[in-house]
């Protein structure tokens, strides 16, 4: 089912990152993997047997550029971005929040939130190209002709609430 699948991993060279890549590899995905620190690369790399299909790119995925060249790198190399992981996060914890200073607070915020907003944004365009637009286009098309039906028997159309009702 992953088969031959590109895979976007960030935080790839953490514990959790090792365990995720070699789930990727036994399923025959092709693996783009981020990273920071080159020891800590090789040691993943080691630990996976140095297999063919992985795309190591150097970045800081808190790095708007960085992120963009990511992904620009993995299309270019892999082709299309079929599946995103986001691994990368971090927690500097031991302090207080009252004495958490505003710059620890903010490297935390880009670790772990704005990391997955920019892959996310960055990735989508793609995805949605392959994925949403082509096969909505097509769907919608086939629907107007009468050549799939509205769903399966017994179900209806998931509507939209109206102005001003709540779930």
């Amino acid at each position: 089912m992953l088969a031959g699948k590109t895979v976007l991993m960030t935080g790839a060279t953490g514990a959790l990152g090792h365990a995720v890549s070699l789930a990727f590899l036994d399923a025959e995905a092709k693996l783009a993997l981020t990273y920071r620190d080159k020891s800590k690369l090789d040691e993943l790399l080691s630990a996976l047997g140095h297999p063919q299909g992985i795309l190591p790119v150097m970045a800081d995925v808190s790095v708007e550029a960085d992120v963009q060249n990511v992904v620009s790198v993995t299309l270019g190399r892999l082709g299309g971005i079929d599946i995103l992981v986001n691994l990368v996060g971090g927690y500097w914890g031991g302090v207080p929040v009252a004495q958490t200073s505003v710059a620890d607070w903010q490297r935390m915020f880009d670790v772990n939130l704005k990391s997955c907003f920019l892959c996310c944004r960055a990735v989508l365009p793609d995805m949605l190209e392959r994925y949403v637009y082509r096969g909505s286009r097509d769907a919608s098309s086939a629907w107007q002709r009468g050549l799939v039906s509205r769903g399966p028997p017994g179900t209806r159309p998931i509507r939209r609430p109206r102005r001003g009702s709540s779930f």
